[in-house]
């Protein structure tokens, strides 16, 4: 590999990716989202003021560079360059639904990157604008889901949560915003094992009884048994019960939408970003230990509380990594998807 972190393909594999990206942004186009193009350079200033959402350390992976006096970064991600864009311009009405395709660049950690991640990747994305949220939501994740479903993506399933679950847990045991970075932290390291989390929470000196609560709730989730009733039966919170009325709203909308999907609820997701407030998802296959997607629903706009949007951002260089590695790219004598009508 010429760059650690970033990918290099020719031929087959090299038309597999390509082919990938070309489906995905003609189905968009098809599901009615504009295309939205503004290149790799952006500029740090558009995240001012967003640092309660995003995280004290969300700027750590920015590539930052200055050109004729000027600093500028590459673009780590498009939402807010999205956002920016239709704010700069009074949010034009004709553009509710809109999507990017674009390379990034992220400031990985070097262990990150020896583990396979890679630093320098593409993306597309969209972004869905309005006033409801459940809507919103499932208007998010089934485009997802049209966008994925065709490819041969091996246990393809969309795990969807509400932030408030976690939330209403962490006050049910006063549990502090501080601890809870450690609690994702833990959660991520662990990929959200329900023994392996318990038994690292309380060797740090973590409550006993919350990682119990948690546990049980991640193992419910990995025999496909969490749900909104559970959430009800064991979570007692205002919030929380929230959550689960509209986790159950989403899920029946999807499974009428979505026909043959595989749509399961999971207590906590803690590879989502800090910006989303309420749902959040991720696609995930069989074998492959990273999201190939994730999204959720944010409220940027503080001048306007009422008005949401719901996106996600599918990870094309990571689906023809898995498309490859499995011996599925255009090659192959089953590569009947790149044949599929959009």
């Amino acid at each position: 590999m010429f760059i650690k972190g970033a990918k290099e393909w020719i031929g087959p594999s090299a038309r597999t990716f390509l082919l990938i990206k070309i489906f995905i942004e003609q189905k968009l186009l098809a599901l009615g989202y504009d295309y939205f193009y503004g290149g790799i350079v952006s500029k740090c200033s558009i995240y001012d003021g967003y640092t309660k959402i995003l995280g004290d350390h969300f700027k750590d992976i920015f590539v930052d560079f200055k050109y004729s006096g000027t600093d500028y970064i590459l673009a780590p991600e498009y939402t807010f360059r999205v956002y920016e864009y239709l704010s700069r311009n009074d949010f034009p009405p004709d553009y509710k639904k809109v999507f990017y395709s674009q390379e990034m660049m992220r400031n990985e950690s070097i262990a990150d990157v020896k583990d396979g991640k890679t630093f320098s990747f593409w993306q597309i994305g969209y972004e869905i604008f309005g006033t409801d949220d459940s809507v919103l939501s499932v208007e998010s994740i089934a485009t997802l889901w049209h966008c994925l479903h065709t490819f041969p993506l091996d246990g393809l399933r969309l795990r969807i949560s509400d932030k408030r679950i976690l939330q209403a847990l962490c006050k049910q045991y006063s549990i502090s915003d501080m601890e809870l970075h450690r609690i994702l932290s833990l959660l991520e390291s662990c990929n959200e094992d329900g023994n392996t989390f318990y038994n690292l929470y309380v060797q740090g000196g973590g409550s006993r009884e919350f990682a119990r609560m948690l546990a049980h709730l991640l193992c419910l989730a990995d025999k496909n048994m969490f749900n909104s009733s559970v959430i009800q039966d064991m979570l007692k919170d205002d919030l929380a019960l929230e959550a689960a009325k509209n986790l159950n709203t989403i899920y029946g909308e999807l499974k009428s939408r979505c026909k043959d999907s595989d749509i399961v609820m999971v207590p906590a997701m803690p590879k989502t970003w800090n910006a989303y407030t309420t749902v959040v998802y991720d696609a995930r296959v069989n074998d492959y230990d990273k999201a190939i997607a994730g999204g959720g629903n944010l409220f940027i706009d503080t001048t306007n509380p009422d008005y949401v949007h719901s996106g996600a951002g599918i990870g094309v260089t990571r689906i023809a990594e898995y498309l490859l590695a499995t011996g599925k790219g255009v090659d192959a004598s089953n590569a009947s998807w790149m044949n599929t009508e959009i």
